[in-house]
């Protein structure tokens, strides 16, 4: 599989790219990239249904190696599949927006780098997107890099 920047990944996920995260559920849970599916990697292979095979999958996980060893493993499976260089750790150290937790709300909202709400036409710079698309429906926290960094690192 091909590897992809974070800036690549930052630029999929506004134009509504499937993000698949494979790490640990607690990884997951402590900070993931905004709109991140999550199936943890030994999962993944019981669990093809829930990715989509009409648009590439932009996999990460913590550092790349993981990312890489499910992004291989979906090409093999007919899947377009790239794998995020760096992963999670390098999306945190260039001060991206980081998402946390799990919950249920399927509403799309937006907001941009000073967490004001705004409509989705109207996003200049960088944004985060909160709730996703089915299969399975998240809304996401979204926290600067020094709050995920203390609530992570205590």
């Amino acid at each position: 599989a091909n590897e992809v920047s974070i800036d690549e990944l930052e630029q999929a996920i506004k134009d509504g790219g499937f993000v698949l995260d494979v790490r640990e559920g607690w990884e997951f849970e402590n900070g993931h990239v905004p709109t991140a599916h999550h199936i943890p990697l030994g999962d993944v292979p019981d669990q093809l249904a829930e990715l989509p095979k009409e648009v590439q999958v932009w996999v990460i996980c913590q550092a790349g190696g993981r990312s890489m060893t499910a992004a291989n493993y979906l090409e093999s499976q007919k899947f377009s599949a790239v794998s995020v260089a760096g992963g999670t750790g390098s999306w945190v150290e260039a001060g991206k927006l980081v998402s946390t937790g799990q919950a249920t709300d399927s509403t799309l909202r937006f907001f941009d780098k000073n967490f004001q709400k705004v409509q989705q036409s109207e996003l200049k710079g960088p944004a985060c997107r909160l709730g996703s698309w089915e299969p399975r429906s998240r809304t996401f926290e979204c926290i600067s890099r020094n709050d995920w960094l203390a609530k992570t690192q205590g």
